[in-house]
């Protein structure tokens, strides 16, 4: 049976980890292109256009606003797409998404043991490598050490592939099991319990590196660009 907790350790460290994303090169553009006034105007302009559109009971309109929506989506993916094929002419999505459950593991476990060497040998970016680092910091200072098992991962899906600047990405949907045990450096248990076990819901975003893997020529890599915890359950 899957219920909803309370606010959970390793939610309270993940609202740490999102904080810092705020503070990204990409996060702060879009901030000072939304707040210019040229911005904000064009938005009002288009949120009353939007208010009429989105209201209007024509049949006709909503036949519309159906295809608009699908095709939008459609086109934006294809452009993604081929851009990707482009650059990996044998890409296979499935292939991606399998390869994909097999690392999520192996990156999230890397990052609660604090191993900031073996996340950058898994493709985790830059400055999701440096975030990690401070929150990795924040539990050696405590003196916290975060249960690493993670028990399985499940329910894979593909949101969305879009071009974010240059390169493609590809946002995935899954949930691990995870136990949410936290303990002090005398293994007493300070946070959670050691059969408390999470169904924790993340997103991830993977950026497609313009550059080849280096390896004999290889296809371009994929980055680890986001990962966000979107929620947590408690599994009894």
């Amino acid at each position: 049976m899957v219920q909803q907790a309370k606010q959970t350790a390793w939610e309270k460290r993940w609202g740490w980890f999102k904080e810092r994303a705020a503070g990204t090169q990409a996060f702060t553009r879009f901030q000072k292109l939304q707040a210019s006034p040229f911005v904000l105007k064009g938005k009002e302009a288009v949120e009353d256009m939007r208010e009429r559109w989105e209201t209007s009971e024509s049949p006709m309109v909503q036949k519309l606003q159906n295809m608009h929506e699908s095709f939008t989506k459609e086109s934006e993916m294809a452009v993604a797409m081929k851009e990707i094929r482009a650059r990996d002419p044998n890409f296979s999505m499935q292939r991606f998404m399998t390869r994909m459950k097999e690392e999520i593991p192996q990156i999230l476990s890397s990052y609660l043991k604090g191993d900031l060497e073996k996340l950058k040998t898994l493709k985790v970016g830059e400055e999701m490598v440096e975030r990690m680092g401070g929150q990795v910091k924040a539990w050696q200072a405590e003196g916290s050490v975060v249960d690493s098992n993670i028990l399985d991962i499940s329910d894979m899906e593909l949101v969305e592939v879009k071009m974010f600047g240059e390169n493609p990405i590809i946002i995935l949907r899954c949930v691990c099991q995870q136990i949410n045990c936290v303990r002090d450096k005398f293994e007493n248990v300070i946070e959670g319990a050691p059969d408390d076990i999470q169904s924790v819901h993340y997103g991830w975003a993977m950026e497609q590196n313009p550059m080849g893997s280096g390896v004999h020529g290889g296809p371009p890599d994929w980055i680890v660009r986001e990962m966000m915890v979107q929620g947590m359950q408690a599994i009894v």
